[in-house]
Protein backbone atom coordinates (compact mmCIF):
# COMPACT_ATOMS: atom_id res chain seq x y z
CA UNK A 1 0.00 0.00 0.00
CA UNK A 2 0.74 3.69 -0.79
CA UNK A 3 0.97 6.26 2.16
CA UNK A 4 -1.14 9.00 1.15
CA UNK A 5 -3.15 10.64 -1.68
CA UNK A 6 -5.20 14.16 -1.40
CA UNK A 7 -8.26 14.35 -3.72
CA UNK A 8 -8.60 18.56 -4.09
CA UNK A 9 -12.49 18.80 -5.11
CA UNK A 10 -15.30 17.06 -3.43
CA UNK A 11 -17.71 16.78 -6.63
CA UNK A 12 -18.69 13.72 -8.18
CA UNK A 13 -15.98 13.03 -9.93
CA UNK A 14 -13.63 13.81 -6.49
CA UNK A 15 -15.31 11.33 -4.41
CA UNK A 16 -15.35 8.95 -7.07
CA UNK A 17 -11.90 9.22 -7.18
CA UNK A 18 -11.14 8.84 -3.48
CA UNK A 19 -12.77 5.58 -2.98
CA UNK A 20 -11.55 4.07 -6.01
CA UNK A 21 -7.75 5.38 -5.06
CA UNK A 22 -8.67 3.69 -0.72
CA UNK A 23 -7.97 0.21 -1.91
CA UNK A 24 -4.21 1.46 -2.97
CA UNK A 25 -3.42 4.55 -0.14
CA UNK A 26 -3.76 3.85 3.14
CA UNK A 27 -4.84 7.64 3.82
CA UNK A 28 -7.04 9.27 1.21
CA UNK A 29 -7.91 13.01 2.22
CA UNK A 30 -10.80 14.78 0.17
CA UNK A 31 -10.38 18.54 0.28
CA UNK A 32 -13.50 20.91 -0.35
CA UNK A 33 -13.86 24.66 0.16
CA UNK A 34 -17.84 24.31 0.20
CA UNK A 35 -19.47 23.26 3.32
CA UNK A 36 -20.44 20.28 1.66
CA UNK A 37 -19.02 18.52 -0.95
CA UNK A 38 -21.23 17.03 -4.19
CA UNK A 39 -20.60 20.09 -6.67
CA UNK A 40 -23.87 20.42 -8.20
CA UNK A 41 -25.35 17.17 -7.00
CA UNK A 42 -27.51 18.32 -4.70
CA UNK A 43 -31.28 18.66 -3.76
CA UNK A 44 -33.00 21.62 -2.09
CA UNK A 45 -35.83 21.26 -0.17
CA UNK A 46 -38.77 23.86 0.11
CA UNK A 47 -40.54 25.15 2.76
CA UNK A 48 -43.50 22.08 2.16
CA UNK A 49 -40.29 19.39 2.70
CA UNK A 50 -40.70 18.53 -1.47
CA UNK A 51 -37.32 17.99 -2.46
CA UNK A 52 -35.90 19.07 -5.89
CA UNK A 53 -32.12 18.81 -7.83
CA UNK A 54 -29.92 21.03 -8.82
CA UNK A 55 -30.16 20.44 -12.49
CA UNK A 56 -30.98 17.04 -14.35
CA UNK A 57 -28.83 14.52 -12.30
CA UNK A 58 -29.59 11.19 -13.11
CA UNK A 59 -27.46 8.58 -12.12
CA UNK A 60 -26.74 5.93 -15.24
CA UNK A 61 -24.32 2.92 -15.73
CA UNK A 62 -21.06 3.91 -17.22
CA UNK A 63 -21.22 0.20 -18.10
CA UNK A 64 -17.09 0.14 -16.71
CA UNK A 65 -17.55 -2.31 -13.79
CA UNK A 66 -15.21 -0.98 -11.43
CA UNK A 67 -16.57 2.32 -11.85
CA UNK A 68 -20.25 1.01 -11.23
CA UNK A 69 -19.46 -1.48 -8.47
CA UNK A 70 -18.76 1.54 -6.62
CA UNK A 71 -21.43 4.59 -7.84
CA UNK A 72 -24.12 2.39 -7.69
CA UNK A 73 -23.28 -0.19 -5.02
CA UNK A 74 -26.17 0.44 -2.37
CA UNK A 75 -29.23 1.32 -5.11
CA UNK A 76 -31.90 -1.19 -5.09
CA UNK A 77 -35.45 -1.53 -6.35
CA UNK A 78 -37.30 -0.59 -2.88
CA UNK A 79 -35.49 2.60 -2.48
CA UNK A 80 -34.60 3.58 -6.41
CA UNK A 81 -36.70 3.59 -9.36
CA UNK A 82 -34.78 1.46 -12.16
CA UNK A 83 -35.16 1.94 -15.93
CA UNK A 84 -33.20 1.58 -19.33
CA UNK A 85 -34.66 4.59 -21.62
CA UNK A 86 -34.85 7.92 -20.49
CA UNK A 87 -38.12 9.99 -22.08
CA UNK A 88 -36.92 12.99 -23.33
CA UNK A 89 -38.66 15.63 -24.91
CA UNK A 90 -38.28 18.71 -26.61
CA UNK A 91 -40.09 22.06 -27.64
CA UNK A 92 -38.93 23.55 -30.95
CA UNK A 93 -39.92 25.49 -33.74
CA UNK A 94 -43.57 26.33 -32.01
CA UNK A 95 -44.13 22.33 -30.88
CA UNK A 96 -43.57 20.46 -28.44
CA UNK A 97 -42.46 17.38 -29.39
CA UNK A 98 -42.49 14.54 -26.50
CA UNK A 99 -40.99 12.06 -28.50
CA UNK A 100 -36.98 12.61 -28.47
CA UNK A 101 -34.62 16.03 -27.27
CA UNK A 102 -33.40 16.29 -30.06
CA UNK A 103 -34.59 19.15 -32.87
CA UNK A 104 -36.72 17.72 -35.47
CA UNK A 105 -35.72 19.27 -38.50
CA UNK A 106 -39.62 17.96 -39.96
CA UNK A 107 -41.29 20.62 -38.10
CA UNK A 108 -39.60 23.70 -39.85
CA UNK A 109 -41.23 25.21 -42.79
CA UNK A 110 -41.04 22.90 -45.51
CA UNK A 111 -38.49 25.13 -48.01
CA UNK A 112 -36.51 25.38 -45.10
CA UNK A 113 -36.38 22.01 -44.16
CA UNK A 114 -35.65 20.73 -47.78
CA UNK A 115 -32.61 23.09 -48.33
CA UNK A 116 -31.41 22.09 -44.83
CA UNK A 117 -31.29 18.14 -45.26
CA UNK A 118 -29.66 18.34 -48.95
CA UNK A 119 -26.66 20.87 -47.20
CA UNK A 120 -27.01 17.92 -43.78
CA UNK A 121 -26.46 14.94 -46.67
CA UNK A 122 -23.64 16.78 -48.07
CA UNK A 123 -22.11 17.76 -44.70
CA UNK A 124 -19.02 16.38 -42.76
CA UNK A 125 -19.32 13.71 -40.78
CA UNK A 126 -19.67 14.59 -36.76
CA UNK A 127 -15.55 14.37 -36.28
CA UNK A 128 -14.92 16.03 -38.57
CA UNK A 129 -11.74 18.70 -37.26
CA UNK A 130 -12.44 22.03 -37.48
CA UNK A 131 -12.35 23.90 -33.91
CA UNK A 132 -13.99 27.00 -34.64
CA UNK A 133 -17.72 26.43 -34.09
CA UNK A 134 -19.14 28.34 -37.15
CA UNK A 135 -16.91 26.82 -39.30
CA UNK A 136 -17.74 23.38 -37.83
CA UNK A 137 -21.51 23.92 -38.41
CA UNK A 138 -21.18 24.95 -41.78
CA UNK A 139 -19.43 22.22 -42.83
CA UNK A 140 -21.37 19.35 -40.79
CA UNK A 141 -24.87 20.76 -40.49
CA UNK A 142 -24.66 22.91 -43.50
CA UNK A 143 -25.33 27.03 -43.75
CA UNK A 144 -29.09 26.83 -43.49
CA UNK A 145 -29.17 24.18 -40.16
CA UNK A 146 -26.56 26.49 -38.56
CA UNK A 147 -28.29 29.86 -39.14
CA UNK A 148 -32.14 28.39 -38.54
CA UNK A 149 -31.31 26.33 -35.40
CA UNK A 150 -28.17 26.17 -34.29
CA UNK A 151 -27.10 29.40 -34.01
CA UNK A 152 -30.48 31.33 -32.04
CA UNK A 153 -30.05 28.28 -29.92
CA UNK A 154 -26.20 28.61 -28.95
CA UNK A 155 -26.67 32.12 -28.40
CA UNK A 156 -29.67 31.72 -25.91
CA UNK A 157 -27.69 29.12 -24.13
CA UNK A 158 -24.16 30.40 -24.10
CA UNK A 159 -24.94 34.00 -24.97
CA UNK A 160 -22.24 34.46 -27.41
CA UNK A 161 -22.07 34.37 -31.25
CA UNK A 162 -21.16 30.78 -32.76
CA UNK A 163 -17.83 32.59 -34.22
CA UNK A 164 -16.35 32.97 -30.77
CA UNK A 165 -17.21 29.87 -29.76
CA UNK A 166 -15.19 26.28 -29.55
CA UNK A 167 -16.57 22.85 -30.70
CA UNK A 168 -16.73 21.78 -27.33
CA UNK A 169 -19.31 24.90 -26.58
CA UNK A 170 -21.26 22.99 -28.71
CA UNK A 171 -20.74 19.43 -27.07
CA UNK A 172 -21.41 20.38 -23.43
CA UNK A 173 -25.10 20.56 -24.10
CA UNK A 174 -27.21 17.09 -25.47
CA UNK A 175 -27.59 18.92 -29.12
CA UNK A 176 -25.20 17.37 -31.48
CA UNK A 177 -27.87 15.21 -33.84
CA UNK A 178 -30.70 16.33 -35.58
CA UNK A 179 -33.53 14.46 -36.83
CA UNK A 180 -33.76 14.28 -40.17
CA UNK A 181 -36.93 11.82 -41.15
CA UNK A 182 -39.19 9.35 -39.78
CA UNK A 183 -37.64 6.04 -39.00
CA UNK A 184 -37.95 4.45 -42.08
CA UNK A 185 -35.62 6.88 -43.82
CA UNK A 186 -33.31 8.10 -40.90
CA UNK A 187 -32.73 3.78 -40.84
CA UNK A 188 -31.53 4.05 -44.45
CA UNK A 189 -29.51 7.05 -44.01
CA UNK A 190 -27.49 5.77 -41.21
CA UNK A 191 -26.18 3.42 -42.96
CA UNK A 192 -23.79 6.11 -43.74
CA UNK A 193 -21.19 6.25 -40.88
CA UNK A 194 -21.09 10.47 -41.31
CA UNK A 195 -25.00 10.63 -41.10
CA UNK A 196 -25.02 8.59 -38.19
CA UNK A 197 -22.81 10.42 -36.70
CA UNK A 198 -24.95 13.59 -36.58
CA UNK A 199 -28.20 12.35 -36.71
CA UNK A 200 -30.90 10.90 -34.57
CA UNK A 201 -34.21 8.35 -34.87
CA UNK A 202 -37.29 10.33 -34.16
CA UNK A 203 -37.70 8.42 -31.31
CA UNK A 204 -35.98 7.70 -27.92
CA UNK A 205 -36.52 4.29 -27.85
CA UNK A 206 -35.23 3.72 -31.11
CA UNK A 207 -31.14 3.13 -30.87
CA UNK A 208 -30.87 3.66 -27.24
CA UNK A 209 -28.31 2.69 -25.05
CA UNK A 210 -28.73 -0.15 -22.10
CA UNK A 211 -27.01 1.15 -19.34
CA UNK A 212 -29.84 1.45 -16.42
CA UNK A 213 -30.55 4.75 -14.87
CA UNK A 214 -31.27 5.29 -11.46
CA UNK A 215 -33.47 7.89 -9.14
CA UNK A 216 -34.49 7.90 -5.51
CA UNK A 217 -38.00 6.98 -4.53
CA UNK A 218 -40.14 8.93 -2.13
CA UNK A 219 -39.10 12.19 -2.21
CA UNK A 220 -35.61 12.07 -1.39
CA UNK A 221 -34.03 13.76 -4.26
CA UNK A 222 -30.49 12.58 -6.00
CA UNK A 223 -29.08 13.98 -2.84
CA UNK A 224 -29.95 10.57 -1.48
CA UNK A 225 -27.40 9.07 -4.29
CA UNK A 226 -24.53 11.56 -2.99
CA UNK A 227 -25.12 10.77 0.63
CA UNK A 228 -24.54 6.72 -0.22
CA UNK A 229 -21.41 7.74 -1.72
CA UNK A 230 -20.11 9.85 1.59
CA UNK A 231 -21.33 6.98 3.51
CA UNK A 232 -19.48 4.31 1.67
CA UNK A 233 -16.17 6.90 1.85
CA UNK A 234 -16.46 7.22 5.84
CA UNK A 235 -16.43 3.15 6.21
CA UNK A 236 -13.62 3.03 3.81
CA UNK A 237 -12.19 5.91 6.39
CA UNK A 238 -11.67 8.15 3.62
CA UNK A 239 -11.14 11.84 5.32
CA UNK A 240 -13.58 14.67 4.10
CA UNK A 241 -12.24 18.35 4.84
CA UNK A 242 -14.96 20.50 4.18
CA UNK A 243 -14.89 24.32 4.10
CA UNK A 244 -11.19 23.84 3.83
CA UNK A 245 -9.66 25.60 1.16
CA UNK A 246 -5.55 25.25 0.48
CA UNK A 247 -3.23 28.34 2.03
CA UNK A 248 0.10 27.00 0.80
CA UNK A 249 1.45 24.55 -1.33
CA UNK A 250 5.56 23.51 -0.79
CA UNK A 251 6.89 22.54 -4.58
CA UNK A 252 10.21 20.83 -4.59
CA UNK A 253 12.16 19.44 -7.84
CA UNK A 254 8.98 18.69 -9.49
CA UNK A 255 6.75 17.19 -6.89
CA UNK A 256 4.28 18.79 -4.23
CA UNK A 257 5.44 18.11 -0.75
CA UNK A 258 3.34 19.58 1.31
CA UNK A 259 -0.08 21.36 1.03
CA UNK A 260 -1.15 23.27 4.17
CA UNK A 261 -4.99 24.37 5.07
CA UNK A 262 -6.34 27.66 5.68
CA UNK A 263 -7.28 25.80 9.50
CA UNK A 264 -3.28 25.24 9.58
CA UNK A 265 -3.49 21.39 8.83
CA UNK A 266 -0.87 20.21 6.39
CA UNK A 267 -0.65 16.89 4.41
CA UNK A 268 2.46 15.17 2.68
CA UNK A 269 1.02 12.98 -0.32
CA UNK A 270 2.36 11.06 -2.71
CA UNK A 271 0.14 11.82 -5.09
CA UNK A 272 -2.45 15.00 -5.47
CA UNK A 273 -5.50 14.46 -7.45
CA UNK A 274 -6.65 17.50 -8.66
CA UNK A 275 -10.19 17.91 -9.82
CA UNK A 276 -10.99 21.48 -9.89
CA UNK A 277 -9.67 24.10 -12.82
CA UNK A 278 -5.71 23.90 -13.14
CA UNK A 279 -5.21 27.71 -12.73
CA UNK A 280 -6.19 27.31 -9.03
CA UNK A 281 -2.81 24.94 -9.06
CA UNK A 282 -0.37 27.54 -10.92
CA UNK A 283 -1.38 30.02 -8.81
CA UNK A 284 0.11 28.14 -5.65
CA UNK A 285 3.45 27.19 -7.47
CA UNK A 286 6.40 29.25 -8.83
CA UNK A 287 5.40 28.07 -12.50
CA UNK A 288 3.00 30.84 -12.13
CA UNK A 289 5.01 33.23 -13.76
CA UNK A 290 4.51 30.97 -16.72
CA UNK A 291 0.77 31.01 -17.31
CA UNK A 292 -1.65 33.96 -17.97
CA UNK A 293 -3.33 32.23 -15.63
CA UNK A 294 -6.25 32.81 -17.35
CA UNK A 295 -9.98 32.30 -15.60
CA UNK A 296 -13.01 30.93 -18.00
CA UNK A 297 -16.12 33.00 -18.25
CA UNK A 298 -19.43 31.40 -16.80
CA UNK A 299 -23.40 31.84 -17.47
CA UNK A 300 -25.60 31.96 -14.80
CA UNK A 301 -27.71 29.77 -13.89
CA UNK A 302 -31.41 30.10 -12.27
CA UNK A 303 -32.89 26.49 -10.93
CA UNK A 304 -36.67 27.67 -10.29
CA UNK A 305 -38.45 25.41 -8.45
CA UNK A 306 -42.24 25.14 -8.81
CA UNK A 307 -44.83 23.19 -7.43
CA UNK A 308 -48.25 22.88 -9.44
CA UNK A 309 -51.75 21.43 -8.06
CA UNK A 310 -52.40 18.42 -10.84
CA UNK A 311 -50.29 16.16 -12.46
CA UNK A 312 -48.33 17.95 -15.12
CA UNK A 313 -49.70 17.09 -18.95
CA UNK A 314 -46.44 15.37 -20.72
CA UNK A 315 -44.93 11.74 -19.78
CA UNK A 316 -41.59 12.96 -20.49
CA UNK A 317 -38.93 12.53 -17.16
CA UNK A 318 -37.32 16.16 -19.03
CA UNK A 319 -38.11 18.48 -21.76
CA UNK A 320 -35.75 20.82 -23.24
CA UNK A 321 -36.93 24.41 -24.53
CA UNK A 322 -34.77 24.82 -28.22
CA UNK A 323 -36.65 27.53 -28.78
CA UNK A 324 -34.63 30.47 -29.33
CA UNK A 325 -37.64 33.16 -27.85
CA UNK A 326 -37.81 31.64 -24.43
CA UNK A 327 -35.71 32.00 -20.67
CA UNK A 328 -36.51 28.29 -20.20
CA UNK A 329 -33.86 25.29 -21.01
CA UNK A 330 -34.26 22.14 -19.80
CA UNK A 331 -37.52 21.24 -17.57
CA UNK A 332 -37.32 18.13 -15.18
CA UNK A 333 -40.69 16.82 -14.09
CA UNK A 334 -40.21 14.66 -11.24
CA UNK A 335 -43.98 12.61 -10.68
CA UNK A 336 -42.41 11.06 -14.33
CA UNK A 337 -39.06 10.04 -12.45
CA UNK A 338 -40.79 8.60 -9.53
CA UNK A 339 -44.40 7.67 -9.31
CA UNK A 340 -44.13 7.62 -5.59
CA UNK A 341 -44.56 11.32 -5.74
CA UNK A 342 -47.55 10.83 -7.44
CA UNK A 343 -48.83 8.49 -4.92
CA UNK A 344 -48.18 11.37 -2.40
CA UNK A 345 -50.14 14.12 -4.65
CA UNK A 346 -46.41 16.09 -5.09
CA UNK A 347 -46.20 17.80 -8.94
CA UNK A 348 -42.90 19.74 -9.04
CA UNK A 349 -40.98 20.68 -11.73
CA UNK A 350 -37.39 22.39 -11.91
CA UNK A 351 -36.82 25.07 -14.85
CA UNK A 352 -33.03 25.60 -15.47
CA UNK A 353 -32.42 29.00 -17.09
CA UNK A 354 -28.90 30.01 -18.35
CA UNK A 355 -28.46 33.63 -18.14
CA UNK A 356 -25.22 36.41 -18.68
CA UNK A 357 -24.43 37.44 -15.18
CA UNK A 358 -26.44 41.15 -15.84
CA UNK A 359 -29.86 39.24 -16.91
CA UNK A 360 -32.91 38.40 -14.96
CA UNK A 361 -36.32 36.66 -15.56
CA UNK A 362 -39.28 37.11 -13.51
CA UNK A 363 -41.97 33.92 -12.25
CA UNK A 364 -44.14 35.54 -14.55
CA UNK A 365 -42.55 34.71 -17.40
CA UNK A 366 -41.07 31.23 -16.88
CA UNK A 367 -44.84 30.42 -15.75
CA UNK A 368 -46.11 31.73 -19.19
CA UNK A 369 -43.25 29.31 -21.16
CA UNK A 370 -44.89 26.36 -19.35
CA UNK A 371 -48.14 27.25 -20.75
CA UNK A 372 -47.11 28.10 -23.91
CA UNK A 373 -45.10 24.73 -24.19
CA UNK A 374 -48.37 22.85 -22.91
CA UNK A 375 -46.66 20.68 -20.12
CA UNK A 376 -49.24 22.83 -17.90
CA UNK A 377 -52.52 25.15 -18.64
CA UNK A 378 -54.76 27.68 -17.09
CA UNK A 379 -56.20 25.75 -15.16
CA UNK A 380 -53.29 24.52 -12.98
CA UNK A 381 -52.51 26.67 -9.66
CA UNK A 382 -48.77 27.33 -8.79
CA UNK A 383 -48.53 26.40 -5.05
CA UNK A 384 -45.34 27.26 -4.87
CA UNK A 385 -42.10 28.99 -7.06
CA UNK A 386 -38.97 29.27 -5.74
CA UNK A 387 -35.31 29.70 -7.44
CA UNK A 388 -31.89 29.17 -6.50
CA UNK A 389 -29.29 31.09 -8.45
CA UNK A 390 -25.77 29.65 -9.52
CA UNK A 391 -23.47 32.19 -10.42
CA UNK A 392 -20.82 29.85 -12.27
CA UNK A 393 -23.01 27.75 -13.88
CA UNK A 394 -21.81 26.62 -17.68
CA UNK A 395 -18.28 27.43 -18.54
CA UNK A 396 -18.19 29.73 -22.00
CA UNK A 397 -16.22 27.85 -23.68
CA UNK A 398 -14.47 30.15 -26.44
CA UNK A 399 -11.10 28.74 -28.37
CA UNK A 400 -9.10 31.05 -25.84
CA UNK A 401 -11.15 29.19 -23.14
CA UNK A 402 -9.34 25.52 -24.81
CA UNK A 403 -6.09 26.93 -25.95
CA UNK A 404 -5.73 28.31 -22.40
CA UNK A 405 -6.61 25.11 -20.65
CA UNK A 406 -4.66 23.16 -22.87
CA UNK A 407 -1.72 25.50 -21.94
CA UNK A 408 -1.96 25.02 -18.44
CA UNK A 409 -2.25 21.20 -17.98
CA UNK A 410 0.70 21.21 -20.24
CA UNK A 411 2.46 23.45 -18.26
CA UNK A 412 1.35 21.73 -15.22
CA UNK A 413 2.47 17.98 -16.48
CA UNK A 414 5.64 19.32 -17.41
CA UNK A 415 6.35 20.75 -14.10
CA UNK A 416 4.73 18.84 -11.55
CA UNK A 417 5.06 14.82 -11.51
CA UNK A 418 2.66 13.96 -8.57
CA UNK A 419 0.02 15.56 -9.84
CA UNK A 420 -3.17 13.96 -11.60
CA UNK A 421 -5.66 15.78 -13.65
CA UNK A 422 -9.18 14.82 -14.06
CA UNK A 423 -12.50 16.43 -14.12
CA UNK A 424 -12.56 20.68 -14.29
CA UNK A 425 -8.80 20.25 -14.20
CA UNK A 426 -8.83 18.65 -17.83
CA UNK A 427 -11.64 20.34 -19.20
CA UNK A 428 -12.14 17.45 -22.15
CA UNK A 429 -15.15 16.05 -20.97
CA UNK A 430 -18.22 17.37 -19.63
CA UNK A 431 -21.09 15.08 -19.12
CA UNK A 432 -20.98 13.20 -15.81
CA UNK A 433 -20.43 9.47 -17.38
CA UNK A 434 -17.98 10.80 -19.53
CA UNK A 435 -16.15 12.43 -16.68
CA UNK A 436 -15.87 9.32 -14.27
CA UNK A 437 -14.99 6.98 -17.29
CA UNK A 438 -11.87 9.88 -18.31
CA UNK A 439 -10.89 9.88 -14.46
CA UNK A 440 -11.02 6.17 -14.17
CA UNK A 441 -8.45 5.87 -16.83
CA UNK A 442 -6.12 8.51 -15.17
CA UNK A 443 -6.05 7.09 -12.14
CA UNK A 444 -5.70 3.46 -13.32
CA UNK A 445 -2.19 4.54 -15.15
CA UNK A 446 -1.36 5.73 -11.16
CA UNK A 447 -0.92 1.66 -10.60
CA UNK A 448 0.91 0.95 -13.72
Amino acid sequence: MKKSVVVVGGGIVGLFSAIYLKREFDQVIIIEKDKEIGGLLKSITNKNGINFDYGTHIPSETLKSDIDNILFKDINSKEWEIWETSTVGNYFSGALYTSSGYANTLKLPKEKYLVGFVDFLNGEGADYPEENLKCYLDKVYGKEFTQIIYEPLMKKIVGRPLNSLHTNAFRLFDISRLIIGDYNLTKELKKSKKIDSKSAYPDYSQGATSNKKFYPKNNLGVVKWLKDLISQALELGIEIKTSSEINRIEYKNKYITTIELSNGESYSPEKVIWSIPPYLLLKHLDITKKSKNFKPEFRKSIICNIVVDKNFKVNNQYIYCLDSTMKSYRITIYPNLTKTLIEKNIFNCTVEVLLDKEEECNKQEIVQELFKMNIIDKTFNIISFDYEIIENGFPIITEEYIKEMKEQTELIRNNVNNVCLIGKAKGEQFFMNDTLVEAYKELSNLYE
